[in-house]
This record gives structure tokens, sequence and C-alpha cells, in this order.
């Protein structure tokens, strides 16, 4: 699962061929398993605007699930997941004015606020959250940015995560903004979709 804009240019999701992933690392540097994609599948109303902004990337082989490789639940499609924290997970830049991503996966703990706060914060900023968005952050220099759309964000509870967003923008203002959590496209508001592809 990703973020649409991350692998749709034009109207037509880019062929998965231009894709691979790596399983079982945290360090670019370190030892992994690469794997190929077979289909890309966007969702069919993703536009130039917020919504919809959601992706599945099939795998083209089968991964052996171990210590390191782990499967994520999915929400309930009733799930809010607001006012908590959760764990945002991503490889992108680390330093504010940054342009290289990470060779390290970085994760952070996160506030989630409810939608109705970080809708207000939007609106003054002329940008709609909406119902199929949650929103974590709001903290200086912690949060996610370039390199890191498309990455989740992760609910922990007692047995297993919850995959609760896919992180989609934050304000123009930039990454890591006091008081200006950024923005998910919500799980739970897609299952339907999930399921069906």
């Amino acid at each position: 699962m990703t973020a649409a804009h991350c692998v749709v240019f034009g109207r037509e999701p880019e062929d998965p061929k231009h894709y691979n992933a790596f399983v079982g690392t945290t360090n670019r540097d370190g030892p992994e398993t690469e794997i190929k994609f077979s289909e890309i599948i966007a969702h069919a109303q993703y536009g130039s605007g917020t919504e919809y902004d959601i992706a599945l990337m099939k795998l083209d082989t089968r991964v052996t699930l171990n210590d390191g490789i782990q499967t994520i639940c999915l929400p309930t499609k009733d799930s809010l997941f607001e006012d908590m924290t959760a764990q945002v997970i991503g490889w992108g830049v680390s330093e504010k004015g940054g342009r290289e991503s990470s060779k390290v996966l970085q994760t952070a703990t996160e506030n989630v606020p409810t939608n109705s706060m970080c809708g207000f914060i939007y609106a003054i900023l002329g940008i709609p959250v909406t119902r199929r968005h949650v929103c974590a952050g709001g903290e200086n220099n912690k949060g996610i940015c370039f390199g890191d759309s498309g990455g989740p964000l992760v609910a922990l509870n007692e047995t297993k995560p919850i995959a609760i967003g896919v992180a989609s923008f934050v304000s123009r203002r930039g990454c890591a903004q006091p008081m200006v959590p950024a923005v998910y496209t919500r799980v739970s508001s897609y299952l339907d979709w999930v399921n069906e592809n």
C-alpha cells in the first residue's frame, strides 16, 4: 500500500517494472531481499486533489515472514484512531533543508489530533482535510518530510500493528512545522476498495 501520487504520473499508474521493494532491512547499505512488483492499482478517483491518494502494489513473488519481515493489520471500517499517538516510518529527508534520503529507516511517535482540529488548521491554509484523511504530527522538527510519501502511519496495539494512514502531504510551509500536522490518507475509508483489489 502506498500513496497514488508516488506511482501515478499523468492518468495511469507507472509500469510496475520501474519499482522494486527491499524487505528485511532497516539500512539502505544492509543486507536485503529485492522483490519486483507485478501490478500497480491506483484508486480510479485519484486526480489532482488530496483525496483518493492511495494505491496498491502487488509483489511479483511471495515473501517469507520472519522476525524482520512481518505483515501489518488493516483497521476496521469504523476505526477513527484520533486523539492518540501513532508511529510514522519512512526513508525521507531527515534534516530541514536536506536533499538526501536517510540511509537508515526512520521512525517517530506522533500525536494524532482529531480531524476537526486538523481540518481547522488546514482550512486556514486553504487546503481541505476531509473524513478520508487522518493527521499526525505538529511538533517542531519531528514528522514526515520529502521522500516519506506513501509510508505508513501505524497504530500500535497489544497484539499487532495497524495501518491507519498512508503519508500524503505536508503543508506548504514545509516539513515538521509546529502546530501543523502532516496529512495521511485514512486507510479505514478505503477498506472496500483495498479488499476488492
